[in-house]
Protein backbone atom coordinates (compact mmCIF):
# COMPACT_ATOMS: atom_id res chain seq x y z
CA UNK A 1 0.00 0.00 0.00
CA UNK A 2 1.52 3.65 -0.33
CA UNK A 3 1.36 6.21 1.76
CA UNK A 4 -1.70 7.87 2.20
CA UNK A 5 -1.81 11.50 0.43
CA UNK A 6 -1.92 13.92 2.96
CA UNK A 7 -4.83 16.52 2.46
CA UNK A 8 -3.25 19.44 4.92
CA UNK A 9 -6.35 18.75 7.04
CA UNK A 10 -5.61 18.15 10.81
CA UNK A 11 -6.68 14.97 11.57
CA UNK A 12 -8.45 15.96 14.37
CA UNK A 13 -10.90 17.15 11.96
CA UNK A 14 -10.82 14.33 9.43
CA UNK A 15 -11.91 12.20 12.18
CA UNK A 16 -15.40 14.25 12.16
CA UNK A 17 -18.31 14.19 10.15
CA UNK A 18 -19.98 16.98 11.04
CA UNK A 19 -16.59 19.67 10.18
CA UNK A 20 -18.67 21.90 7.28
CA UNK A 21 -14.94 23.63 6.29
CA UNK A 22 -13.89 19.99 5.79
CA UNK A 23 -17.71 18.60 3.84
CA UNK A 24 -17.05 22.19 1.97
CA UNK A 25 -13.35 20.76 0.68
CA UNK A 26 -14.81 17.83 -0.12
CA UNK A 27 -17.59 18.89 -2.13
CA UNK A 28 -14.70 20.78 -4.36
CA UNK A 29 -13.32 18.08 -5.67
CA UNK A 30 -15.17 15.45 -8.09
CA UNK A 31 -13.12 12.81 -7.60
CA UNK A 32 -13.06 12.83 -3.42
CA UNK A 33 -15.42 9.93 -3.12
CA UNK A 34 -14.10 7.78 -5.59
CA UNK A 35 -10.54 8.23 -3.90
CA UNK A 36 -11.88 7.69 -0.16
CA UNK A 37 -13.33 4.60 -1.38
CA UNK A 38 -9.96 3.38 -2.93
CA UNK A 39 -7.97 4.00 -0.07
CA UNK A 40 -10.75 2.61 2.48
CA UNK A 41 -10.28 -0.42 0.10
CA UNK A 42 -6.83 -0.62 0.33
CA UNK A 43 -6.98 -0.40 4.06
CA UNK A 44 -9.34 -2.85 4.46
CA UNK A 45 -7.54 -5.75 1.82
CA UNK A 46 -4.46 -5.30 4.36
CA UNK A 47 -6.05 -6.15 7.51
CA UNK A 48 -7.41 -9.85 8.01
CA UNK A 49 -11.26 -10.43 7.95
CA UNK A 50 -12.98 -9.65 10.75
CA UNK A 51 -14.09 -13.46 11.37
CA UNK A 52 -10.12 -14.90 11.04
CA UNK A 53 -9.14 -11.70 13.96
CA UNK A 54 -7.22 -12.44 16.76
CA UNK A 55 -9.09 -11.08 19.45
CA UNK A 56 -7.67 -12.22 22.77
CA UNK A 57 -7.05 -9.25 24.58
CA UNK A 58 -8.94 -6.69 22.31
CA UNK A 59 -11.14 -4.21 24.39
CA UNK A 60 -15.00 -4.57 23.54
CA UNK A 61 -14.69 -0.73 21.89
CA UNK A 62 -12.10 -1.37 19.49
CA UNK A 63 -14.05 -5.00 18.89
CA UNK A 64 -17.14 -3.74 18.19
CA UNK A 65 -15.49 -0.92 15.87
CA UNK A 66 -14.16 -3.94 13.72
CA UNK A 67 -17.44 -5.93 13.95
CA UNK A 68 -19.12 -2.57 13.13
CA UNK A 69 -17.47 -2.01 10.17
CA UNK A 70 -16.73 -5.53 8.56
CA UNK A 71 -19.84 -7.56 9.81
CA UNK A 72 -22.37 -8.07 7.14
CA UNK A 73 -25.71 -8.75 8.70
CA UNK A 74 -26.38 -9.32 11.94
CA UNK A 75 -26.01 -13.09 11.94
CA UNK A 76 -22.56 -12.35 11.30
CA UNK A 77 -21.95 -9.49 14.00
CA UNK A 78 -23.61 -11.88 16.61
CA UNK A 79 -20.88 -14.35 15.52
CA UNK A 80 -18.01 -11.87 15.61
CA UNK A 81 -19.30 -10.99 19.19
CA UNK A 82 -19.21 -14.45 20.62
CA UNK A 83 -15.68 -15.22 18.91
CA UNK A 84 -14.42 -11.62 20.66
CA UNK A 85 -16.27 -13.08 23.93
CA UNK A 86 -15.17 -16.41 23.96
CA UNK A 87 -11.48 -15.02 23.10
CA UNK A 88 -11.69 -12.84 25.94
CA UNK A 89 -13.37 -15.34 28.88
CA UNK A 90 -11.27 -15.17 32.27
CA UNK A 91 -9.41 -18.37 32.46
CA UNK A 92 -11.53 -20.55 35.36
CA UNK A 93 -9.74 -20.73 38.88
CA UNK A 94 -7.12 -23.06 39.02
Amino acid sequence: MTDPITTGWPSSELMQDDCKALSKWLASRPDARRRVREVIAQIDAAQPPAADRDWRGMDGATAWHLIDRHADGWGDVGAMMEAWRVANLAAPPG
